[in-house]
């Protein structure tokens, strides 16, 4: 036999881990003394963003332009540090450690292919021909 015993609930406390703009991670914060981010600006970045580099007249298929990893954002000076990506000719992303910039948000735009922003939902979706990857012991 299975003894049962009922409990009533006081009381929660949630703590969580937060990345700033800035890179740095505060770490058990308490979730209640913190807001959320309703609203993003067209220059508000964040570390991991992928971004690319805006150009004269706002031509989003402009050949030849940088794509960039966003490593860190000072919201104050308005500015971000940006690791250039190299790329092949059709703008696909083909590796990392590329040099690293200090440059103005106001240069940059979110990238057409990888823009996911906080607060998305993002799906990976496999083509028919293609098997989803197994997972556990096969």
């Amino acid at each position: 036999s299975v003894e049962r015993v009922t409990v009533q609930v006081v009381g929660t406390h949630t703590r969580i881990d937060v990345m700033w703009q800035d890179g740095t991670v505060l770490r058990g914060a308490e979730a209640a003394a913190l807001l959320p981010v309703r609203h993003l600006g067209e220059h508000d970045f964040w570390p991991e963003e992928y971004v690319l580099e805006r150009v004269e007249g706002g031509d989003h298929t402009a050949p030849n332009r940088r794509v960039g990893l966003v490593r860190k954002v000072d919201a104050v000076e308005r500015v971000a540090d940006v690791e250039w990506l190299q790329t092949d000719a059709q703008g696909r992303i083909r590796a990392n450690g590329g040099e690293m910039e200090v440059v103005s948000v106001y240069e940059l735009m979110e990238h057409i292919d990888y823009s996911y922003r906080l607060g998305d939902v993002v799906l990976r979706l496999f083509p028919p021909e293609e098997e989803a990857p197994k997972e556990g012991p096969e």
